[in-house]
């Protein structure tokens, strides 16, 4: 099984598509994995239909990458005082660090340039890569992601209740319990398309069973706590952009990604009619076509 190393973090992630084909890495959200239902193999094969070699990855403390677990859950209150008083905040990692395990991705496929599409939580941590490592990131796909805005900027905010309803995925609960709140989780998300309950189920179930790490998604929700802003360091995002939205989304409202399109020097905004926090099967051939114009730029 391949993986990247990061000092002293492993992460899992898998290819599909042609050896000879530009690399697209595909960055899933909080608490996703290989499998799961952001990015699946129907997805990406897609992508590899397209010409591209495409690594789909789980992310630290996601699927079967490094966990954290020796960190527990770390206190949200104390959080909350450090980041309101500018102190040092103690958590085990940050975004920017998930955003370099992405490039060590790259690194571990002897690719030196390559395309990065994040969905939702991978929205954050691609644009970091690319500020972090611009001469290797040849385009960048932003999908259903937040603005990056800190709660002084005056730009689109994730309220608190949204806050509480990301808390909620991280919740602990038996094989059935979670499969059910999943289910509901992803139908409340799904937006106008057709809501295809045995496929989701399908997922989420074979997701639970290769690995359960409730405490890593909590991890993984504040790693935000410890990262540096991102609403004006995306100002020097150079690589070719596209940012993908939907009108339904209610975790990002599609002001998320209209900010952030106009944050981003020369990004092209693609306002999807109907699309909630989900990228529906319907999406899937309409995404890689966009995404392959952005990338041949």
């Amino acid at each position: 099984m391949p993986v990247a190393v990061n000092g002293g973090v492993r992460i899992n992630f898998e290819t599909v598509g042609p050896d000879d084909g530009d690399l697209v890495i595909l960055v899933a959200g909080l608490g996703q994995q290989i499998g799961d239902v952001e990015f699946p193999e129907e997805h990406a094969a897609l992508f590899a239909a397209a010409g591209f070699r495409v690594a789909l990855v789980d992310n630290r403390d996601a699927g079967l990458s490094t966990s954290f677990d020796a960190f527990g859950r770390p206190a949200l209150e104390p959080l909350f005082a450090a980041a309101f008083a500018g102190e040092p905040i103690p958590l085990p990692y940050s975004f920017v660090d998930m955003a370099d395990d992405i490039i060590a991705v790259a690194d571990a496929l002897n690719a030196r340039e390559v395309h990065l599409v994040g969905a939702s939580l991978g929205g954050w941590l691609v644009r970091w890569a690319a500020l972090r490592h611009h001469d290797r990131v040849r385009s960048l796909a932003i999908v259903m992601s937040g603005s990056g805005a800190d709660p002084s900027d005056d730009a689109p905010q994730l309220e608190m209740e949204g806050f509480d309803e990301l808390f909620k995925i991280a919740g602990r609960r038996s094989r059935d319990e979670h499969i059910a709140f999943m289910v509901e989780q992803w139908r409340r998300d799904w937006g106008s398309f057709e809501f295809n309950e045995p496929w989701i189920r399908e997922h989420v179930a074979q997701s639970f069973d290769r690995t359960y790490r409730p405490d890593g998604v909590y991890r993984q929700l504040i790693a935000g706590f410890g990262s540096a802003g991102l609403w004006h360091a995306q100002r020097s995002i150079a690589a070719p952009t596209l940012v993908i939205h939907g009108t339904e989304d209610q975790v990002f409202p599609v002001e998320h990604g209209e900010a952030t399109a106009a944050q981003i020097p020369g990004a092209a905004m693609w306002r999807v009619s109907g699309m909630g926090h989900a990228m529906a099967p319907e999406l899937w051939t309409e995404m890689v076509e966009r995404i392959g114009k952005v990338a041949s730029r």
